[in-house]
């Protein structure tokens, strides 16, 4: 048997080191890019909206914005958004459903701006859960025209298990996912591979936390209806992913394949954001 070289050891035992403070400790510095300062976006300042406060499954306070929505009121959207920053940035995205008439729950999860505690991928899981227990409650959200769950990339991700494991699915009229990932080991390994120093970490991503993933749940969200929407030019997340979680989904589904559209990037587009307000008129 060939010896490790003793600089080969010491390589692999701090990636090893490395691997286990990234992943196995919270998975905070690879999955979530969170940002605890706020931005002012005067854009949110012509919008009805309030702060809302609510406990997670733990306790844990977190914080997000509910958004009454605009002139004939549509229903009622939990929008799960991405893993950096926080809602201060964040809900620019969703100010088009509001303009379309849907009251819209954007939240933080745990350790992403005034929501407290450190992010982990089976927190935030229990955070999104803990949310859509929060709008299911609201007094002033427009819940008799329909419940919507709006998932983009990380937190499509997430939205699936929500929806999957909820106690409200009956009341969730369609899941959308705007480009998620499959598997958290799945988009580690890959995301690994983009530059040399964390190659080897790719050899130990079987240490990440999968009891989540997409794709071991979203045949369980059936029957509500699963919309995929993914660019066919996504850099971050192989549209691969969109294949894989559409096959795995039960009917009703959709998968559409938008041409030349990067990640996340799809609903900045006014006539898809048009072909997406039918497809919920159609779900209610």
């Amino acid at each position: 048997m060939t010896q490790m070289s003793g600089k080969t050891s010491k390589t692999l035992t701090f990636a090893a080191f490395l691997f286990f403070l990234t992943f196995n400790a919270g998975c905070g510095s690879f999955f979530f890019s969170a940002k605890k300062e706020f931005t002012v976006d005067t854009a949110l300042e012509a919008y009805d909206y309030r702060d809302v406060y609510f406990p997670s499954y733990d306790g844990t306070r977190l914080n997000g914005y509910f958004f009454k929505g605009r002139g004939d009121k549509k229903g009622a959207v939990l929008f799960l958004h991405g893993y950096s920053e926080n809602i201060s940035t964040q809900a620019r995205v969703i100010l088009w459903l509001v303009d379309a008439g849907y009251d819209v729950f954007i939240f933080d999860y745990r350790g992403h701006g005034r929501s407290e505690g450190d992010p982990s991928i089976g927190s935030v899981h229990g955070d999104a859960a803990a949310a859509l227990d929060e709008l299911m409650n609201m007094k002033d959200a427009d819940l008799d025209k329909g419940v919507f769950v709006f998932g983009q990339s990380m937190g499509g991700s997430i939205a699936v298990y929500t929806v999957a494991a909820s106690k409200h699915k009956g009341a969730v009229k369609a899941l959308i996912l705007d480009a998620p990932f499959a598997s958290f080991q799945r988009i580690a390994k890959e995301r690994s591979f983009t530059t040399y120093k964390t190659r080897l970490l790719s050899y130990l991503v079987f240490l990440v936390d999968d009891s989540h993933n997409a794709i071991d749940w979203i045949g369980r969200v059936a029957p509500v209806p699963v919309l995929i929407a993914h660019g066919d030019k996504d850099e971050i997340v192989d549209i691969a992913h969109a294949y894989s979680l559409y096959e795995k989904a039960l009917d009703p589904k959709e998968l559409w394949v938008v041409k030349d559209k990067g990640h996340a990037r799809i609903f900045e587009d006014a006539d898809m954001r048009r072909r997406l307000l039918f497809y919920m008129d159609g779900k209610k």
